[in-house]
């Protein structure tokens, strides 16, 4: 691995019966970097994030987080080693509030053992003020605290993107994998996902894997771009470098004649 390697799949499979979804893919996602995953529909892109975060075992080839392997790991352990990832489709409880969604998120809740709740009720209150505190600072970044009170089901598309976005923030990650994080956003709610994301990298350094669809997106905010194909890596370069690659042209629109 290089020395700043974040993470790193290696070699790795992944099938579905006689369907190949993921084969022999190997990349590195450097620490601090924000590193774009795309690919037409059906390229393996959600399924590598599966592997990565421990939906899926792979069939073969490693992954490996920060030096140590986390192939074959519980999706919990992985996000206890510092790994949290977003969804295609958002996954909050849409019969709780857009505040109660956040408090749920963060790791390690002394209220949840009985015996120090009733032992230990003043450790246990200190702690869900500062969750409140955090969740609070993360409603306002994102423009949804004027919306804490209100239940998700009333949010928008783009509004339940950013919310999921926060929540995963609460997690205390040292990566994100965000899959489609702005997907059904408004103009405006993408640039505030966008500018959220570049905050959380230049102030906290997070490191971040990215699949997108919108183009515009992924060009103006990553640093580097690995482009999959029929679950292979087919290059991976600068957003300069895959704009002008035709093999990625290709993939994306069919070769001509």
């Amino acid at each position: 691995m290089k020395v700043n390697s974040m993470l790193k799949a290696d070699s790795v499979v992944k099938n579905f019966g006689g369907l190949r979804a993921v084969d022999r893919c190997s990349f590195e996602v450097e620490k601090g970097s924000i590193v774009g995953l795309i690919g037409p529909n059906g390229a393996g892109k959600t399924t590598l994030f599966n592997v990565i975060t421990g939906l899926y075992k792979p069939d073969a080839g490693r992954v490996i987080f920060k030096g140590e392997e986390i192939s074959g790991l519980q999706p919990d352990e992985i996000c206890h080693r510092g790994i949290t990832r977003t969804f295609q489709v958002s996954r909050e409880l849409k019969i709780m509030t857009v505040l109660e969604n956040m408090l749920l998120a963060f790791k390690g809740q002394k209220g949840e053992n009985i015996f120090r709740a009733v032992l230990k009720p003043t450790y246990v209150l200190e702690q869900e003020k500062e969750n409140l505190g955090r969740s609070v600072e993360i409603l306002k970044t994102l423009n949804l605290y004027g919306l804490r009170n209100e239940s998700v089901a009333i949010l928008s598309g783009g509004q339940r993107k950013m919310l999921e976005l926060g929540q995963a923030l609460a997690t205390g990650p040292e990566m994100l994998l965000l899959d489609e994080p702005t997907a059904g956003a408004t103009f405006g709610e993408t640039g505030t996902v966008v500018n959220f994301i570049k905050w959380l990298r230049q102030k906290q350094g997070l490191t971040f894997l990215i699949v997108e669809h919108k183009m515009e997106v992924i060009m103006n905010i990553c640093d580097r771009i690995i482009v999959v194909n029929y679950g292979r890596k087919l290059m991976e370069g600068t957003p300069e470098e895959v704009r002008a690659n035709k093999e990625v042209r290709e993939a994306y629109l069919g070769r001509e004649g």
